[in-house]
């Protein structure tokens, strides 16, 4: 916990073993990635830690470890591997570089996971998602993400709610709410995903990848909702989301050097608390009562 943050492991002057990553999911793109999410149960919450010395030396991108992974796992950390691209790309920290290797995922996500979700013997389908995941965390892990990422992380510290189960019920929302301001970013998407070309309208592009994006993740058989969550925490939850978006996390007195550190995510629209609350409630569980806890 006392690496928690940005650079702790680094300023602390650490000494790490060389680390070699083998993704068993396509994905989180950890093998690619400077951060990490470590889970404190007991404090219903999740702490990153960002440091160039936990990124992965060797990555082996290995088809075969994914054969057996169930299509529900498949589909969900396929859209957090979407997520990471779609959120490096259109934020306001992105480089021609990472925006190549966001385009690139995108289009190879589009193209093969629907195929995965539907028969994980596919080994090319495997192996192309497989690098997608890997080049959405080579985009990420520079240009950062953005609120899916932070109202995700809430649903996973309180309720358990896988990441990329989280994260592939958020996206639809966010890109909404996004939609009026992302509209160039958007059509580039849409491009890389299929859905028109140069010469079509931004507009139509843009609209094309917002539905496309609804299409795929229906498709997936997402889950609506997240289980025992309940009006009264809707607040809280946006809170926390919008204090880890726009970096408010840590507090001055508590720990100077992380306060400073801790620059938020690089959104292209700012977003009120009172929109996160929008967003949240869409996933109040119907059975859940507004006095349930969990």
């Amino acid at each position: 916990k006392s690496f928690m943050g940005t650079f702790s492991l680094t300023l602390s002057m650490a000494s790490l073993p060389p680390l070699i990553a083998v993704p068993t999911t396509a994905g989180t793109g950890s093998e690619a990635t400077i951060a990490a999410v470590i889970s404190f149960p007991e404090e219903e919450k999740k702490y990153t830690v960002v440091d160039p010395k936990i990124c992965p030396s060797v990555a082996f991108l290995d088809p075969a470890l994914l054969e057996k992974l169930p299509p529900g796992i498949t589909a969900c950390t396929g859209v957090d591997a979407l997520t990471h691209a779609v959120e490096s790309y259109v934020g306001v920290w992105r480089n021609s570089t990472t925006s190549e290797y966001s385009l690139k995922a995108t289009k190879a996500i589009f193209k093969h996971l629907r195929t995965c979700y539907a028969n994980g013997s596919d080994m090319n389908a495997r192996q192309e998602l497989l690098k997608a995941s890997f080049n959405a965390g080579v985009a990420f892990t520079r240009a950062s993400v953005g609120y899916v990422h932070a109202i995700a992380h809430q649903f996973g510290a309180l309720y358990h709610t896988p990441h990329g189960m989280a994260n592939a019920m958020v996206l639809p929302y966010i890109l909404d709410f996004y939609r009026a301001g992302c509209t160039d970013a958007f059509a580039d998407l849409a491009i890389a995903a299929g859905f028109g070309s140069k010469g079509d309208s931004p507009d139509v592009l843009a609209d094309q990848f917002v539905q496309g994006t609804k299409d795929l993740i229906r498709d997936l058989e997402i889950p609506g909702f997240v289980k025992g969550l309940s009006a009264s925490r809707v607040a809280e939850i946006a809170e926390r989301a919008i204090n880890e978006a726009h970096g408010d996390t840590f507090q001055f007195s508590a720990s100077p050097m992380q306060y400073l550190l801790d620059t938020g995510y690089p959104v292209p629209i700012y977003m009120t608390q009172q929109q996160c609350e929008s967003i949240v409630a869409k996933f109040v569980d119907p059975s859940a009562n507004s006095t349930s806890k969990l």
